[in-house]
């Protein structure tokens, strides 16, 4: 782990944090097909991102034919989901000893992201789904937004309660919201997590008002950490948990997902900065090597060269739509999707 991810995974809690996720891989997943259990999930017949057809299964998930999204396969029941939100589950560890040890540090980024909204809407009414401990419901309060929260783990909503945010404990989706109301509702890495991406976009857009914003964060399963991850056909890397992440989707596939829904992409990037690090931790983990020596040297070499040769890559991928993660801009549009 680099000094610059210490930042922000200090490296005990990270570990704990990881020996609490594999207890609860072993519950949900088989480890001989790193696949969700026989019994705990059914196979999709379709993309959750654009309906589009599956390929064959292997390490936990099946690629879109058309827009590439990677689709958890088998799928979880969503009625066990409520039990990965638990006040002892491994989410909840992440947000009580990870994520808020580090609040002061990801403070400038909520920060970046508000200012971000501000230059679009400034100020309103605005809705997080999925606010954790209430960080960017700070940095929208700071600058005068209306801001309130919906969060399904029970210590974030306690501690965004405590600071005098208004914050709903449900999922998004059967959350009790007002519809048409909302000037702008953020998302920040929600949509790898849901039963129902679609339900989720149908319903952002009958929150928001015409003309309204949403902002919001996610994988891309196009960037070239997954890429090279899942080609090795194991559902053990960080991110790759077909019971924790449901479906990480590509760019096609989300630009699908939210057009569909009706809204109008105003922007849509890849400004991640963690595919080369990741890749080499997860390389370096594992003692394996790449079949190419052009990237065995780029992520395992050391030194001042090849660390500067990581940094010119991972420019390289965002400025190409190859990183792993995703930003997105879109605004409602005038009318409401129909039911589907």
């Amino acid at each position: 782990m680099s000094d610059a991810e210490r930042t922000l995974r200090p490296e005990e809690a990270h570990r704990l944090f990881h020996e609490a996720l594999a207890r609860e891989e072993a519950r949900y997943v088989d480890p001989a097909t790193g696949a969700v259990r026989a019994g705990m999930g059914a196979t999709p017949t379709a993309c959750a991102a654009c309906g589009g057809p599956l390929g064959e299964a292997r390490g936990g998930y099946a690629a879109c034919r058309d827009c590439g999204t990677l689709n958890s396969s088998p799928r979880l029941d969503p009625k066990l989901l409520p039990e990965l939100w638990t006040d002892d589950g491994a989410a909840a560890f992440f947000h009580r000893h990870v994520y808020a040890p580090t609040a002061a540090r990801r403070m400038g980024l909520m920060r970046e992201r508000a200012a971000v909204l501000a230059g679009l809407l400034p100020t309103g009414r605005m809705l997080e789904a999925g606010c954790s401990i209430g960080l960017f419901l700070d940095a929208l309060t700071e600058r005068g937004f209306h801001a309130e929260g919906v969060e399904v783990v029970e210590h974030c909503v306690e501690t965004c309660r405590a600071k005098g945010h208004r914050v709903q404990r449900a999922a998004f989706e059967q959350a009790g919201l007002e519809e048409g109301v909302y000037d702008g509702l953020a998302a920040f890495e929600v949509l790898a997590h849901l039963a129902d991406p679609r339900a989720f976009a149908d319903r952002a857009r009958r929150c928001l008002r015409p003309g309204g914003v949403l902002f919001l964060t996610t994988p891309n399963a196009a960037g070239l950490e997954y890429d090279t991850i899942w080609e090795g056909g194991t559902a053990r890397h960080d991110n790759l948990k077909p019971h924790v992440f449901l479906q990480i989707l590509t760019a096609k596939g989300l630009r699908r997902l939210l057009e569909t829904a009706g809204f109008k992409v105003l922007r849509l990037e890849t400004p991640g900065r963690m595919d080369v690090e990741n890749i080499r931790n997860t390389a370096l983990g594992e003692s394996r090597r790449f079949s190419c020596g052009f990237f065995d040297g780029l992520f395992l070499d050391e030194g001042p060269e090849a660390e500067t040769a990581r940094v010119a890559f991972q420019k390289f991928l965002a400025d190409t739509g190859r990183s792993g993660h995703m930003l997105l801009l879109a605004r409602a549009g005038e009318t409401r999707p129909p039911g589907r």
